[in-house]
């Protein structure tokens, strides 16, 4: 069997070329609304024996939303870090949200989180996840939005189990 060997400098240069890309076909197209978020995450891996914690995640990432019809998308780019496990990573998320009334939507959330540990960017995974959540308005410039994603480890083959709770705030002068 062939080993595959994984260059470091290849995952930087991915890692940045997305980044990049997200941010300027981003500005290009002109966001209604710049945000940012702040989010926390359990990370739980769904095993023969049950789910089991892995790391608890808080993150930042930055926000552009725009109004599709009666729903509103928003792509997001940040970073997530677990204390606990020295997990850390990229996450791209993309929320869709539906409004259910004047102070509540429905949200339908897809995201890509690569992790690793360290710096051992040979053993990095990559998580493709998707799942809902429940918008809360609090105002005109802050939501709160509590969710369950499940994910999938391309590398592992893992499942894993995610409740979370992201505060976005607006960043937009009114």
């Amino acid at each position: 069997m062939k080993r595959h060997t994984h260059n470091r400098n290849n995952s930087f240069l991915i890692a940045s070329t997305f980044t990049g890309l997200l941010l300027i076909t981003s500005t290009v197209t002109r966001a209604q609304d710049v945000g940012l978020n702040a989010w926390g995450m359990e990370f739980a891996p769904i095993t023969e024996q049950g789910i089991d914690h892995m790391a608890f995640y808080p993150g930042m990432s930055l926000s552009f939303t725009y109004e599709v019809g009666p729903w509103a998308l928003s792509p997001s780019l940040g970073l997530e870090w677990a204390a606990d496990a020295t997990y850390w990573g990229i996450m791209a998320m993309l929320y869709a949200d539906h409004p259910i009334n004047d102070n509540f939507g429905f949200d339908i959330i897809l995201a890509a989180m690569h992790d690793q540990e360290g710096d051992n960017w040979t053993n990095a995974e990559m998580f493709l996840g998707a799942g809902s959540g429940l918008s809360w308005l609090m105002n005109d410039r802050a939501v709160l939005t509590p969710n369950v994603l499940l994910y999938y480890g391309l590398r592992t083959n893992t499942w894993a189990l995610a409740p979370g709770v992201n505060l976005w705030v607006s960043l937009e002068n009114e």
